[in-house]
């Protein structure tokens, strides 16, 4: 990947069946509920569009219970820490200048989600 290249993760969402717990098992973030009724399965990944999944896009947001959106958090907290382990160069400063960088893109993650579910 060209260093100027980002991946781009996406969420998607499918109901709860059994197939689309197999499909979901296949990706490194996916989360299954059964509640609220009749339950929901949920893939966050940087590649392609499950079949017949529904982007969560911002407009959608708003349907992610509180448990999906920390569950959405702490995978973007795995995917960044990933990132400065991969890269220490991007964080020059050492660890505590690395920690302040995870730091405040979580509060970034976190402001963004806040403001969609408002």
């Amino acid at each position: 990947m060209a260093e100027t290249e980002k991946t781009v993760y996406r969420l998607f969402a499918l109901p709860l069946t059994t197939h689309n717990i197999s499909v979901a098992a296949q990706h490194r973030f996916s989360r299954a509920t059964p509640s609220p009724a009749p339950g929901y399965v949920l893939i966050y990944t940087d590649g392609e569009k499950p079949m017949e999944a529904t982007e969560i896009t911002s407009e959608r947001v708003n349907l992610l219970s509180p448990a999906d959106e920390r569950w959405l958090f702490d995978s973007n907290a795995a995917l960044i820490a990933e990132q400065i382990a991969q890269r220490p160069q991007d964080f020059p400063g050492g660890i505590a200048e690395s920690i302040d960088a995870l730091e405040a893109a979580l509060k970034k993650q976190k402001e963004n989600l806040d403001k969609k579910g408002a």
